[in-house]
Parts: structure tokens; C-alpha cells; sequence
């Protein structure tokens, strides 16, 4: 005898099982959390609860990408519950929520059928399509093969500012290429018929072979010279946020390494615990209230400074 199991979201759940899930689930759901089921055909036996904390340098990313006039859509394979909610923290206005592979694809057959140019971003196996037949794809900290080999830019960390540095230093090397094309042209109209003695007969002007191959030389060296600007391009930097709080019922090293530990998470930097004043201090690009909850969860009581 052998029994089956089920592992999935609720939509998926409820197809293969045939008891009620429990109040709990539609709690969690509104709290904007990602539920994961596991089940056999009537019995519960675990629900977790998912939610990614969102970082403060992706508002702002978004933020600057709208101020270039681009328009934000989030196609997620999240409920619509949870797609709202992370939508409303981050302030996109357009969402698609429950998106399959083939979803994020017809999305984008839409908005190509529309004339737009379309900018995909993803990180994930689920995105590899939509990846492959976007304008432009860029994968955020990928370790899926397949999402790297259908991108035109990986990016080495999860930061969707890194995104649109990436676009920013894509529109400052096109516009670069058009202003090197553009005095590449009026030079050389005036410069070759020039060389060629087109002026000598009319006007009487002539330019000997080395003083032409000279005023190549220049050119050539004012192209250059124009494309290295794009080294003193600066990029789009959020300063991480300088949070400090009180943990007082921190008693002993015990404490401080149990607290340590709890804010050793991406996002967190310059860990400092200062025993004697309860006080502790760090660098994040993370939300306060997430800093607090991992506090809470070790249990430990938090007090804003």
C-alpha cells in the first residue's frame, strides 16, 4: 500500500483533495503571504506561509523608471490577494496576478501587438520564455541556467536598482553611439571633399595628404575621447538606512550572537550590539517593521530608539 501526496498553492490544493482547508489559510492570504500546501487526498499535514520582504531600493528603482516615461506591469505566479498588496508597497498601478509561464508570454504578445517595446525582467525558470522574446531581458541574480542563456543582461545581484543602472548606462552608450555617428558625418562631408581638392579650382583650397591623414588621426582620437565619458557616468545609488533600536531583555553573548544571527539576511550590513546600552545597530535597505519581526521571531522584545 503506498498513499499519495500533494504539494502546492491553494488553487492547486483544492482540485486534488477533497476536505475544506481551514480559516488559516484565507488569515495568511490577506497578510500578503505566498501559501504552500502539502496534503493527501483528505488530510492536511503542513501549510507554509511565504512572503519576501520588499526592499526599499525597489520602490525607488520603480520610482525612476516611471520618471522615464516606462510604463510598470508585474506579472507574478502570486495570488491576486498577494499581487495587490506587494503592487500597493511598491506602487505599480497594472498587475497580473496567478500568471503561468504561457501567461507572461501572452502579456507580452499583447503589448507587442500594441507597438511597444517591451523591457522584461525575471529571475526565475518561469520567466525563461517571456525572457526569450522580450525587446530587452535582463535576469536578476539567476542561478537557472536557462533564464541566463535567454537574457541579454545578467545581473550579479538581486537589486532592481542594478536593473536600471543597466538601462540607464544603455540609453547614456546609445545616445554616445548617435552623437559619435552624427559629428562622424559633418566631419568627414566637409573633410573628404576637402582632401579630394573639390574646393581647389573654385575657391583655391587644397589640403596636402599628411595634413589629411593628420585630421583622420584627430577624429578618430575625438571618438574616442567621446566614448570614454561614459566611465564618469554616475549611477543611481540609494544610501542604506541607518536603523537603531534597543533590545532589552539582551542579557549575555548568548543574546547578541542569537541576534546576529536572526539579522544575517541579504539587505543587512554592519551588524553592531552594544551590550551594556541594549542598543543595537545596522545598515539596511530593508523595511523597519521586517527588521522587527526577525527581532520578535528570535524572542526578543524591540524598542525604537
Amino acid at each position: 500500500m503506498y498513499e499519495i501526496y500533494y504539494a502546492g498553492g491553494i488553487k492547486y490544493i483544492k482540485e486534488v483533495t477533497t476536505f475544506t482547508l481551514p480559516p488559516l489559510v484565507n488569515e495568511l492570504e490577506k497578510d500578503g503571504k505566498t501559501i504552500v500546501i502539502l496534503a493527501s487526498e483528505n488530510k492536511l499535514y503542513a501549510i507554509v506561509s511565504l512572503k519576501d520582504p520588499i526592499k526599499e531600493t525597489s520602490k525607488y528603482s520603480l520610482d525612476l523608471f516611471k520618471k522615464d516615461g516606462i510604463e510598470i506591469i508585474m506579472a507574478t505566479g502570486d495570488n491576486e490577494n498577494v499581487a495587490s498588496i506587494i503592487a500597493k508597497e511598491v506602487g505599480i498601478d497594472k498587475f497580473r496576478s496567478s500568471c503561468l509561464p504561457l501567461d507572461k508570454k501572452e502579456l507580452i504578445d499583447e503589448l507587442h501587438n500594441q507597438n511597444k517595446k517591451v523591457l522584461m525582467i525575471g529571475d526565475g525558470i518561469n520567466d525563461a520564455v517571456s525572457l526569450a522574446i522580450s525587446d530587452v531581458s535582463i535576469a536578476v541574480d539567476s542561478s537557472i541556467d536557462i533564464s541566463k542563456n535567454t537574457s541579454d543582461i545578467v545581473l550579479v545581484e538581486s537589486n532592481l536598482l542594478a536593473a536600471y543602472n543597466a538601462y540607464y548606462l544603455s540609453k547614456k552608450t546609445v545616445n554616445n553611439i548617435k552623437m559619435n555617428l552624427f559629428w562622424a558625418f559633418f566631419y568627414n562631408i566637409i573633410a573628404i571633399p576637402l582632401a579630394a581638392g573639390a574646393f581647389y579650382y573654385s575657391l583655391g583650397i587644397k589640403l596636402s595628404p599628411m595634413l589629411g591623414a593628420l585630421c583622420m588621426s584627430l577624429s578618430s582620437i575625438c571618438v574616442c575621447l567621446n566614448a570614454l565619458r561614459l566611465r564618469k557616468i554616475k549611477f543611481k545609488e540609494m544610501n542604506k538606512m541607518k536603523l537603531e533600536f534597543y533590545v532589552d531583555d539582551m542579557m549575555c553573548m548568548h543574546c547578541v550572537n542569537r541576534i546576529k544571527e536572526a539579522l544575517s539576511i541579504k539587505g543587512v550590513n554592519e551588524i553592531n550590539i552594544d551590550l551594556d546600552s541594549k542598543l543595537v545597530s545596522i545598515e539596511t535597505d530593508l523595511k523597519k517593521e521586517y527588521i522587527f519581526k526577525l527581532i520578535k521571531k528570535a524572542k526578543y522584545k524591540v524598542r525604537e530608539k
